[in-house]
């Protein structure tokens, strides 16, 4: 975390760009790389809490950003099943205004694939209308819930 919090420090001394009106500060940590990934998709990806945090309090619409693959640093938290991590972002997330992953999918979808009862809850308590989005396949969360229990039921027939 050294070096984020380091970094951070030093983008807090750079002017603001007059021009565009804009910080150069949050130009800096809303930098992408390649694939479109930010520094705290990259903090996700490696389950840097820390970092995480320092960066969400810095700028909490970093969690807002999907990278190619259609992911929001939330998404990959969940999908990973880095609990904290989520939660944290969670907490820090004033209105969720993108929460995909790969394939129209969401993040109450990667929470009901995960069977996370708390995570499900907490997204419900926070941004109720999750559950009326629908992936690619036209599924919402309840829908791929029921689709997952079917095909255990079916394996243990």
């Amino acid at each position: 975390m050294g070096i984020a919090k380091f970094l951070i420090e030093q983008a807090n001394t750079l002017p603001q760009d007059l021009e565009s009106g804009t910080e150069a500060r949050m130009k800096m940590l809303r930098m992408m790389d390649k694939e479109k990934s930010t520094a705290l998709h990259e903090a996700v990806r490696f389950g840097h809490l820390e970092v995480v945090k320092l960066l969400m309090h810095e700028d909490p619409g970093l969690s807002q950003f999907a990278n190619n693959d259609g992911e929001t640093p939330l998404y990959m938290a969940i999908a990973r099943n880095f609990r904290p991590v989520a939660f944290e972002i969670i907490l820090s997330t004033r209105e969720l205004q993108a929460c995909g992953g790969p394939l129209g999918k969401i993040v109450l979808h990667a929470a009901v694939v995960l069977r996370d009862t708390e995570m499900i809850e907490e997204l419900l308590e926070r941004f109720g209308g999750l559950t009326k989005q629908a992936d690619q396949n036209g599924w919402t969360p309840l829908q791929l819930r029921l689709q997952l229990q079917a095909h255990y039921f079916m394996r243990v027939i």
